[in-house]
């Protein structure tokens, strides 16, 4: 009789992150994950990771976009999946040194790390649009009642790029819900109907554009 054999592969995980999985489910009920308030360059590709934009609750970080970090707590920081893994035993409220190649001068930074939260994204693929709905503050910078921000485009470094311009109407129905401008626009395109588009330029002119 043939003897069958079986060769099994195991993955270990560190016991501090381990035990920090276990203590997050029995505390809050779920893994509390910690991060910089940033988010990466994906366009750089050598040693490192390159800051390429500071989130809201990453901005009294010390960081800078520009930055190439190259060690957390020490550590050496090569790719995105290391600076990651780092992250992973750590707790929101902890904090972690950071250190940084900025303009071929190393510093250090003592981060307090944030919260990971879920945000929903509000994608027109038709224009390539990411929109945004807009704060109060956005609101009273433009002088405005409603609309939308054009977050990111697929054209971002290009000159005459729409990124943070404000759309405050479509087809003249005004639009204050990013999901549902969105929405909307894949549907006028999608069934071939021209759309008229009114918008905020970062001038705070009013632009009108037709795509049929």
């Amino acid at each position: 009789m043939e003897e069958l054999s079986f060769i099994g592969y195991s993955f270990a995980v560190p016991s501090n992150i381990a035990k920090k999985v276990v203590n997050d489910i029995l505390e809050f009920g779920k893994v509390q994950e910690a991060v910089l308030g940033i988010s990466i360059d994906p366009k750089y590709t050598e040693e490192g990771v390159k800051v390429g934009a500071i989130s809201e609750e990453g901005k009294g970080s010390g960081l800078k976009v520009g930055d190439i970090i190259t060690k957390v707590d020490n550590v050496k920081i090569s790719k995105f999946s290391e600076l990651k893994g780092q992250l992973t035993a750590k707790r929101p409220g902890e904090y972690v040194n950071v250190t940084v190649n900025r303009n071929n001068e190393l510093l250090t930074e003592k981060v307090k790390l944030s919260k990971y939260i879920k945000v929903e994204r509000y994608i027109s693929s038709a224009f390539q649009w990411e929109l945004k709905d807009l704060s109060k503050a956005d609101k009273k910078e433009r002088a405005i009642s409603n609309g939308v921000k054009i977050s990111r485009t697929g054209k971002d470094d290009e000159e005459h790029s729409m990124k943070d311009f404000i759309i405050t109407k479509i087809n003249d129905e005004e639009v204050n819900d990013a999901a549902k401008a969105a929405k909307l626009l894949d549907g006028l395109v999608r069934n071939r109907y021209r759309v008229v588009i009114e918008t905020v330029n970062l001038k705070g002119e009013i632009e009108k554009y037709v795509y049929r």
